[in-house]
C-alpha cells in the first residue's frame, strides 16, 4: 500500500455534528480508503450514534467521485444528542450536502430489511449492536443482503462490559473469514465476505491477506492518521477558544472604559451638586437675613407710630397731606 496514494494522508472530515470528534472519528481516514478502494455502489449503515461514521463514508464518496447510494438507518432514539433534535440535526446537514445520493430511514433495523434485495449491499456498517444474540441475529438477518466479496464493518469489538457482546461476534466470524481488526476507540472489525476465487483487489488483499508484522503497521499508520486529525481539531479548537478570549477582553476594555466615563460623569455631577447645593445654603442665608431686617424694620414701624410724638403730630401730617393734594390739583 503506496499511502502517498491513499485519500486518508489528506482527508479531513468537513464538520463533527456533536462539536467535537466522537469514538468513530478515528477511523474516518480509513473509510476514505475504504471508500476509494471498494468504490461502492451501495452503503449502508445500521446505526447513526452521532454521525460521524455516516456522515464521514458520504464525504468519502463525493471526494473518490464514487456512484453510490447511501442509507442511514436509525430510530434516532441516541445519548448523544437529544433524540429528534438530532434526528432534526443530521437530516438537515444531509440535505444541504449529500441529498443526492444520501437517505436518512428512521425505522428499526429488520423493518427496513424489504427495501433491499439480496447481495445488493456492497458495504455494510453496524454501527449500534450490543448483547451477543441481537448482534447474531442482526448480522444473520443482514448478512443475506451483502453481495459476495461485499465489506462488513463491526463496531464495538474492543467493548467487553456486560452488556456488549460484539467482541464474542467477532472473534467467532473472524476465525473463519477475511478479517482485519482495529482496537483504537470502541475497536473495528472488518470481514470480507466469502466470494469467488477470481475476484481480486489490491488494497483488501493487502489489509486482509499480509502477515501480523505488516498489518501491524498498517494499523499504525491508520493511528498516525487519526491522531493528525484530533491534533487539527484541537489546535482549531485552541484558535476558536483564544478567538473568544480576545472578543471577551475586548468587551472587558470597552466595559472598563465606560465604567470609567461613567465614574467620571458622577463625580462632575456630585461636584456640581455639591456647587449647587452651597449656592443654596447662600440664597437661604440672605434670604433669612432679608427677612430679619424687614421683620426689624416693621417693628421699628410699630414703636414709632404707638410712640407720643408721633400721635401728637398726626393733625400736622394730615394738614400737611391736605395741602399737597391742593397745591398739585
Amino acid at each position: 500500500m503506496n499511502i502517498l496514494e491513499q485519500p486518508s494522508i489528506g482527508f479531513r472530515p468537513a464538520a463533527f455534528l456533536s462539536g467535537a470528534p466522537g469514538p468513530w472519528a478515528g477511523h474516518l481516514p480509513f473509510a476514505a480508503d475504504l471508500v476509494q478502494a471498494v468504490r461502492p455502489r451501495t452503503l449502508v449503515e445500521l446505526g447513526i450514534p452521532c454521525g460521524d461514521a455516516y456522515f464521514g463514508f458520504c464525504q468519502a464518496i463525493v471526494e473518490a467521485g464514487a456512484a453510490c447510494t447511501c442509507y442511514g438507518i436509525d430510530v434516532f432514539e441516541n445519548t448523544v444528542f437529544e433524540n429528534a433534535a438530532f434526528y432534526d440535526t443530521a437530516s438537515r446537514y444531509n440535505d444541504r450536502l449529500y441529498r443526492s445520493f444520501s437517505h436518512l430511514l428512521r425505522m428499526p433495523f429488520d423493518d427496513a430489511l424489504e427495501q433491499f434485495s439480496n447481495e445488493s449491499v456492497d458495504l455494510l456498517h453496524f454501527s449500534k449492536l450490543r448483547g451477543y444474540g441481537d448482534a447474531r441475529n442482526t448480522f444473520e438477518r443482514w448478512l443475506p443482503k451483502v453481495r459476495p466479496g461485499g465489506i462488513i464493518l463491526l463496531d464495538g469489538i474492543a467493548i467487553r462490559s456486560a452488556d456488549h457482546g460484539v467482541w464474542r461476534l467477532w472473534e467467532e466470524l473472524s476465525r473463519d473469514w477475511q478479517s482485519f481488526a482495529f482496537v483504537g476507540g470502541n475497536g473495528l472489525g472488518v470481514l470480507r465476505k466469502p466470494a469467488d476465487a477470481g475476484e481480486n483487489n489490491a488494497y483488501l488483499d493487502e489489509l486482509f491477506l499480509s502477515p501480523p508484522p505488516k498489518q501491524e503497521r498498517i494499523r499504525r499508520y491508520y493511528t498516525l492518521c487519526s491522531e493528525h486529525i484530533q491534533l487539527e481539531f484541537a489546535a482549531k479548537d485552541r484558535e476558536r477558544l483564544q478567538s473568544a478570549q480576545s472578543a471577551l477582553t475586548q468587551q472587558i476594555a470597552i466595559g472598563r472604559g465606560n465604567i470609567e466615563e461613567l465614574t467620571a460623569e458622577v463625580e462632575r455631577l456630585t461636584t456640581a451638586q455639591a456647587d449647587s447645593h452651597a449656592a443654596l445654603v447662600e440664597a437661604r442665608k440672605a434670604n433669612a437675613r432679608i427677612t430679619a431686617l424687614m421683620e426689624q424694620e416693621r417693628m421699628l414701624r410699630i414703636l414709632m407710630e404707638n410712640s407720643h410724638s408721633w400721635r401728637l403730630t398726626k393733625p400736622l401730617r394730615v394738614f400737611f397731606a391736605l395741602f399737597r393734594r391742593n397745591v398739585r390739583s
